[in-house]
């Protein structure tokens, strides 16, 4: 089972890819950190001859085993445009996922707790960035289930029938 957890900045992902890990035995692959059970790959060397580097790493997984990652390529898309690039090849890693059953777990909250959880910073783009990411689970192919921060472990592990 391969999942991707996606959401705006402070919705619960990591939160929630950490439980999954602790309690269902998931593997996390989270940006490119390593230690003990992570893999790595770099964040910010997502296009690899039209590619998105993390698919590449796909074929490398176990069949029988549970992978969950914290953000894929709808984070992607949403960050491209402030990045100052064209991330639209994302929707045809969207149907290769698709393709191959990975679920997308997309993490959601209202937008005043987000805002209050932000840097000064980030707190100027988050409305933007958490339109673009709703309208990002909505366009993806994938199977898929948006979850509320504040109560998502019960309705997660039913989605995922653990």
């Amino acid at each position: 089972m391969i999942l991707i957890v996606e959401g705006a900045n402070n919705t619960g992902k990591t939160t929630l890819c950490e439980f999954l890990r602790k309690q269902s035995q998931f593997i996390t692959i989270k940006d490119s950190s390593v230690n003990n059970r992570r893999l790595e790959f770099d964040k910010f060397a997502y296009v690899q001859g039209g590619i998105h580097t993390a698919t590449s790493l796909m074929p490398l997984l176990n069949p029988a085993g549970r992978y969950v990652f914290d953000r894929f390529h709808l984070t992607e898309w949403v960050y491209g445009k402030e990045r100052g690039y064209n991330a639209d090849y994302v929707w045809d890693v969207d149907k290769l996922l698709a393709n191959q059953e990975v679920w997308l777990l997309m993490m959601v909250s209202e937008m005043e707790p987000l805002v209050a959880r932000c840097t000064p910073a980030e707190s100027v783009m988050i409305g933007e960035r958490y339109s673009r990411m709703m309208d990002a689970y909505d366009k993806s192919h994938m199977i898929k289930g948006r979850y509320d921060m504040k109560d998502a472990i019960d309705p997660v592990m039913k989605f995922l029938e653990l």
